[in-house]
């Protein structure tokens, strides 16, 4: 923490991440006459609650979201509330036709649990918080379920192949060949033998 004067003010720089409230600081002023006359400076922030999201959780299930996590300042989580319509603080607010939101009573953490067959996501509700201090502030909490997986197209079955009467394979194939050769060499001879015969 740095403290810096001028001899008329100060200013205050926090340190990059520092949140919270400084410690207080006792400061002297001496008067024209010589008198001193002392003080204490006491900073105090106002907290800061960022929006909170919990996404991938498989739909249809509950979901928890951890709303102090991100905050700024020295937040009481116990001091969470849900606020519905109204405004008002409530620790269970149910959304119908969605489901029901409900708080942590010691961690400040909220819970969606969706209603019998809702798997979207829930509308986003508000809810405040407030630091040690008593000073509240307000954000937005919202879950994101997990896309739902499709199940798969049942592909469609192939055509058999048609069978051709004239197919034939392996060893049918060989004698078929055999046959036709000794059908050629048998016609040859009879030709062969009726020429003889007409010579004769």
């Amino acid at each position: 923490m740095d403290r810096r004067h001028d001899g008329r003010h100060g200013d205050v720089h926090p340190e990059d991440g520092f949140w919270g409230n400084p410690t207080p600081v006792r400061y002297e002023a001496q008067d024209a006459a010589g008198g001193t006359a002392g003080a204490q400076v006491v900073v105090t922030y106002l907290p800061r609650a960022l929006d909170d999201v919990r996404e991938g959780v498989p739909a249809g299930t509950p979901a928890t979201v951890d709303v102090v996590g991100n905050d700024r300042g020295a937040l009481d989580p116990t001091s969470v509330r849900l606020l519905d319509a109204s405004g008002a603080e409530v620790l269970t607010l149910t959304v119908p036709g969605e489901g029901t939101w409900t708080v942590d009573a010691r961690t400040g953490a909220l819970t969606f649990t969706p209603a019998a067959g809702f798997t979207g996501d829930p509308s986003p509700v508000r809810y405040r918080v407030s630091d040690v201090e008593g000073n509240p502030t307000e954000a937005v909490a919202r879950v994101a379920y997990a896309a739902a997986t499709p199940a798969p197209t049942p592909g469609a079955t192939p055509a058999a192949a048609p069978t051709s009467p004239l197919a034939v394979t392996g060893g049918a194939g060989l004698g078929l060949a055999a046959l036709a050769a000794l059908l050629v060499l048998g016609g040859a001879g009879a030709l062969v033998l009726r020429r003889r015969g007409a010579e004769g």
